[in-house]
């Protein structure tokens, strides 16, 4: 496991098994701290497994995250997989519509993964609607229903 804290901003943590590479990324995620993250993506290329972006713990991000998460894609293909993003990243990536490019975790994704004493961000509220039953998420062909596609997170 590596560790990289940048300028207080931007941690970086990575988490690798034989099946998959994690970089869980936390805090913010802008233009003067995203160098870290972006060459983490660029080696991960060279990984042969899958490659997970945890944006869970990330308070706050501008469209350099997303430029990041972009190039990545065109590097790793299908192998990228942005898990759990927070609802600010959430937003953003639906907002620029690349929701539909990159491969997103559905919204409480690693909350039902993970034991609710490991969780420290609070998992984004669903819009409210007009009473009609939400259907439920679409079963994932990476990962067996109810884990988490990065596999399982270390705080």
């Amino acid at each position: 496991m590596d560790s990289r804290d940048t300028d207080q901003r931007i941690r970086l943590i990575a988490h690798s098994s034989p099946q998959a590479l994690t970089l869980a990324v936390s805090g913010e995620v802008d233009l003067e701290s995203a160098e870290p993250l972006r060459l983490a993506l660029a080696a991960a290329a060279r990984f042969h497994g899958r490659v997970c972006v945890d944006l869970s713990a990330v308070a706050f991000a501008d469209t350099t995250l997303v430029n990041a998460l972009l190039q990545a894609r065109l590097s790793l293909g299908e192998r990228l997989r942005v898990a759990a993003p927070s609802r600010p990243v959430r937003r953003l990536l639906v907002l620029l519509g690349v929701d539909g490019v990159l491969a997103l975790d559905p919204p409480g994704a690693a909350r039902r993964a993970q034991p609710p004493h490991r969780s420290r961000v609070p998992e984004p509220r669903a819009p409210e609607d007009d009473g009609a039953e939400a259907a439920p998420p679409a079963a994932d062909p990476w990962e067996p229903a109810g884990t988490h596609n990065c596999g399982p997170r270390r705080n």
